[in-house]
């Protein structure tokens, strides 16, 4: 039955007649779409009233239980499953039942029904109602199987991380782990160049770098070894990094409207809300598919109270997991380990700073540390690559990595940096020459 107080709250946000609700008829709560629609219908009817949110309704839910169940008297087949939509996200345990295809015989609405009908077989709107399933449930029978070779994925170009990997699959996040210096922030912007020369467009937030330094670090690495040139630094004595301007120029038209960075000059600056949105306007403009947050800690979250932290980041982690999803796209995110045990050689899952929650929402979670191996009877230092955990395939596995600092590039043990990118592939190719010393390198070409 409905109380008194059920219906003054639910008048706050429904436009209906009190004296027209008979919870007891078998007919149902009608929501309607307009107030001539509940004036015809007349028993059980109901519309938002003007002004108010479908989010209002929470408030009324004890009000819409009274009834058996609620039929959505909307003939337009659009409208109908837009309002079925805010129904099932502000009141989901709710029995929904939808008219016919038929049952409306082309009329617009309800008084357009009765008009041509008569108020007699209003009623008639029922037949072949059909009830929804219940929300959040489906027929797993209904689910099309996945074919992982259909999904949409890029690969690192570290062959053995593709194969424990499969590929960085569209709607995963990877979670990844590592001491200071270890390089992970050098190792995610070659996996961003190698998701360029697959034709994806990237898209990332630095909380470390601005954007000259930034585009310095890793134009270095998509130039390689064979076009970056080293040189002493006049005033200290150190050995320094450069590339030609020419060669510069073409990684730029390379890489023109797929490499976005997102701005931390800006006023926004390192908003949780502002990077989101950023990322989201990145997919729908120029369809950025492959995101870097580098790093959470760098982030301005938002928390609903001091010392609630690790909890901010978690949420933070759920919001990009659902990003990754609902868009299709791949994010990894950087965060820093706590203190392994004592004793213990290798960084585990439960390594990661903040909150457990975050490698709880990853799909991927990798960890970078220094270590060594031995190649022909000697010791080598590399860099450890530790795939902690892969939830599409299982399994965990250790990846020996070298590195070249020159081009900053990492590769596998019998192979090399010389990686070429697509700016290197076409075009002139470019010579590079040993500059004498005290030279100052690259500014302008002369003629």
């Amino acid at each position: 039955m409905l109380s008194a107080d059920m219906i003054v709250r639910a008048r706050s946000f429904l436009t209906f007649d009190p004296k027209f609700l008979d919870p007891v008829q078998s007919t149902g709560l009608w929501l309607c779409d307009t107030a001539e629609d509940v004036y015809a219908v007349t028993i059980n009817a109901v519309k938002l009233a003007d002004g108010a949110k479908w989010s209002d309704l929470r408030s009324c839910e004890s009000f819409f239980r009274a009834f058996y169940y609620v039929f959505v008297a909307i003939p337009d087949p659009l409208r109908r499953r837009k309002v079925v939509e805010a129904l099932q996200e502000v009141l989901p345990d709710l029995s929904l039942y939808v008219p016919s295809e038929r049952a409306f015989h082309g009329c617009k609405s309800v008084a357009e029904f009765r008009d041509q009908f008569g108020p007699g077989r209003v009623r008639e709107l029922l037949i072949d109602a059909k009830e929804l399933p219940v929300y959040g449930l489906v027929n797993l029978a209904d689910v099309e199987p996945m074919r992982l070779s259909d999904l949409e994925r890029t690969s690192s170009g570290l062959p053995e991380l593709d194969r424990y990997t499969g590929g960085f699959f569209a709607g995963q996040l990877s979670l990844w782990t590592g001491e200071r210096g270890k390089g992970k922030s050098t190792l995610l912007g070659q996996i961003l160049l190698e998701a360029i020369d697959q034709d994806k467009t990237v898209c990332a937030y630095s909380g470390e770098l601005d954007k000259r330094q930034f585009k310095q670090w890793v134009s270095v690495q998509a130039a390689g070894p064979s076009h970056v040139g080293v040189y002493e630094d006049k005033e200290t004595g150190r050995k320094m990094t450069a590339i030609a301007v020419t060669v510069q120029k073409r990684i730029d038209e390379w890489w023109d409207r797929r490499f976005f960075l997102y701005d931390v000059g800006t006023a926004s600056s390192h908003s949780e809300d502002s990077i989101l949105r950023t990322f989201e306007n990145a997919n729908r403009c120029y369809g950025a598919s492959v995101f870097l947050v580098d790093n959470i800690m760098t982030v301005g979250l938002s928390r609903s109270r001091d010392g609630d932290y690790f909890r901010a980041q978690s949420n933070f982690a759920g919001r990009l997991v659902q990003f990754a999803k609902s868009r299709g796209v791949h994010v990894h995110l950087v965060a820093h380990p706590r203190k392994a045990e004592s004793g213990r050689k290798r960084l585990r899952s439960d390594d990661v700073g903040g909150s457990a929650d975050l490698t709880n929402r990853a799909d991927n979670v990798f960890a970078l540390e220094a270590g060594q191996w031995e190649d022909r009877g000697k010791l080598v230092s590399a860099t450890v690559l530790s795939c902690l955990k892969n939830r599409m395939f299982g399994g965990s596995k250790e990846i020996k990595l070298l590195f070249d600092p020159k081009s900053k590039r990492f590769y596998g043990p019998g192979g090399n940096p010389d990686r070429m990118y697509g700016w290197e592939l076409v075009g002139k190719q470019i010579e590079f020459h040993e500059l004498p010393p005290q030279t100052t390198p690259f500014e302008e070409e002369r003629p």
